[in-house]
């Protein structure tokens, strides 16, 4: 026994150097090994030598992202130079327009719509270039202010509409543009912890606020239909708030949450219809195309619960990971 510790003790300690070297070798093996390395230089130096490796390593690691953050710099410095130049191209139009105002060669009106639109161009062109961080959502936003600008300085300058018919289209414009847009814009940002798993909930408020807002001022407008429009909006918008909390919320199986969803829209259906909140006329054959839509929907709705009920308890396990 003593001749093959002897013998062979440098090729044990080898094998485990490595684990001694990442700290998750037991203690038996490290004093092992601390005790053998002393007395043999071979094994020794291969112990410095892994950790000679290692600082190399950490060495080129830090190197690489030295090299890495410097050609960040200098591709944002590039992105913001070439921002500023364009920013500087959209102003000459602009110094142009005015001094041709001043000498009395056009209207100012227009100066004020063009620098508007050029505002617009600036916020799709120049801003995603010298923005650092959540260039897109910036870009959207900025943009929709000029937009917002171009209406408003065009409604009111050459068609001199009413502050409320503004607000009609700021509406409805925003609203339109939060479908899309916004989203993306709250999965680009940087909430707090208790808000990170909530953007979807934050997206449906928001639209649900800029939809009534839109309602609101049509309601303004047109008071006969106030009454009409709040209440239909509400239906509307019922619906998508259903299906949404089906989906995001509701704990079971995704068949079952299919199902439930077409029982909510089946449900949904035959009370706007019966309520007059929504219409469907195909002719003679009207109620009869009516029934069939109501059962499809059932029975399609009833089916997939029933079998998402059974998937659910043949495969428990899925369930509780999904949780």
């Amino acid at each position: 026994m003593s001749d093959f510790l002897e013998n062979d003790i440098c090729d044990i300690v080898q094998d485990i150097l490595p684990l001694y070297h990442d700290g998750v070798c037991s203690e038996k093996s490290r004093m092992l090994v601390e005790k053998h390395v002393k007395a043999c230089p071979k094994c020794g130096d291969l112990l410095r030598k892994l950790e000679t490796a290692d600082a190399d390593e950490a060495k080129l690691i830090e190197e690489r992202q030295h090299v890495l953050a410097h050609h960040e710099k200098q591709e944002k410095t590039l992105a913001m130079k070439i921002g500023m130049i364009i920013a500087a191209l959209l102003l000459l139009p602009i110094i142009i327009m005015l001094l041709v105002t001043l000498s009395g060669g056009t209207d100012f009106r227009s100066d004020v719509v063009l620098i508007s639109s050029m505002l617009l161009v600036a916020g799709l062109t120049v801003v995603p270039l010298i923005s650092k961080q959540n260039r897109f959502a910036k870009m959207i936003i900025v943009s929709t202010l000029a937009l917002l600008l171009v209406i408003f300085t065009t409604q009111q300058l050459f068609y001199h509409g009413s502050i409320l018919e503004f607000f009609e289209i700021a509406f409805s414009v925003v609203f339109g543009l939060s479908i899309p847009f916004f989203p993306v814009i709250l999965f680009d940002s940087s909430l707090p912890e208790g808000f990170q798993n909530k953007k979807g909930l934050i997206t449906m408020i928001w639209d649900t606020v800029c939809f009534f807002l839109m309602m609101f001022t049509f309601g303004i407008a047109y008071p006969k239909a106030l009454h009409d429009l709040i209440v239909a909006g509400s239906f509307g918008i019922s619906l998508v708030w259903l299906i949404f909390l089906i989906v995001r919320y509701l704990p079971k199986h995704p068949l079952m949450k299919a199902g439930g969803v077409l029982l909510v829209i089946d449900a949904w259906f035959w009370l706007g219809i019966r309520q007059n909140w929504l219409t469907f006329e195909v002719g003679s054959y009207s109620g009869k195309i009516l029934v069939a839509i109501y059962t499809t929907l059932a029975l399609f709705g009833i089916l997939l619960f029933i079998i998402g009920c059974i998937r659910s308890k043949m495969y428990p396990d899925y369930f509780k990971d999904k949780e």
